[in-house]
Order: C-alpha cells, then structure tokens, then sequence
C-alpha cells in the first residue's frame, strides 16, 4: 500500500480477491521452498560430516511437512496482519512481536509454571522437528492446528483485504 503498487494491480481488470489469491500462493510456495531446503541441508550435512549411527531417510519427508505446515501457519497469520496494515514496516513489526511473544511462551512455559497454561496458544507447541525425525510420524493434532492456523489467518486476511478501503 505505501508503495502505491496496489494501485498498478487494480489499474488492470482483476479483482481484489484475485490479487489476494496471487499472495497466498506466493506464500505457498515460500513455505514449499522453505520445508524442502531445511532436510535437504540436513541431508547434506548428513554426507558431508557421515555422523555415526543410522537415520531414516524416509523420516526426512514428515519432517519437511512439519516445516511447511509451520511455514504455512506463519504466512497465514502474517497474510492477516498485511490485509489489515498500510505499511510494511508495521506488518513486519507485528508479525516479528507474534513470533517472539510464541517462542516465549512456548520455551519459557517449561521453566515456569505460570506460563504453563498459555502454552498451547504458541504456534511453536505444534512443531516438532525432532519426533518427525525420530519417529517418522507428527502428531494429527499438530498437523490439524497448524494447518487450521494458516487457514484461519488466510481466510481472515481475505475479508479484511475485501473490505478495507485502499488508496486511490
């Protein structure tokens, strides 16, 4: 919006929901990236360093699905906070608050106990890198909210951009 591109985009016979549809996709494939070059740099460290002991593979593709849906969950909320701010400074500055104020709780609520009850409000509760990695398997529940979560953010963000006045 600060820049005035917005305007560019709707000088041209396309909808708002459209111009929004282009941005979740570019999240998509953002996050895609992103969830196939973290195993992919563990696996080349992996035969780079030759570590003892033995790792499944296989268990790299669970692990590239917890990044994505984390990745996803992220853009989603982020997705939200753009549709509702003009600048990007201040979705940059929302979206840096909501990821420290998660990591906070969710690595603090095991050191003290009042922060224990605020836990599963943090989007780092639901990914799980490690147990992807040792168990080849996530959890339904985690697959579920972070998916819900990105959903949730996109959606939202969808109607806020839908009905927010934008410069002319």
């Amino acid at each position: 919006m600060e820049r005035g591109t917005i305007q560019l985009a709707f000088s041209r016979p396309i909808s708002r929901s459209q111009v929004y549809a282009s941005r979740v996709l570019g999240v998509i494939v953002v996050a895609v990236g992103l969830a196939i070059a973290g195993p992919a740099g563990m696996l080349l460290g992996m035969q780079l360093a030759q570590p003892e002991g033995d790792l499944e593979i296989r268990y790299f593709l669970p692990t590239a699905l917890a990044t994505l849906l984390l990745f996803w969950a992220i853009g989603g909320l982020t997705l939200l906070g753009s549709a509702a701010a003009s600048t990007t400074g201040r979705v940059v500055a929302w979206a840096t608050a909501a990821l420290v104020l998660f990591y906070f709780i969710d690595y603090f609520a095991t050191l003290w106990a009042f922060l224990e009850p605020l836990e599963p409000l943090s989007i780092f509760t639901y990914y799980d890198p490690s147990q992807a990695l040792v168990n080849g398997a996530l959890p339904v529940q985690h697959v579920i909210t972070l998916g819900l979560i990105g959903l949730g953010g996109a959606a939202g963000g969808l109607l806020v951009f839908l009905r927010r006045d934008l410069p002319t």
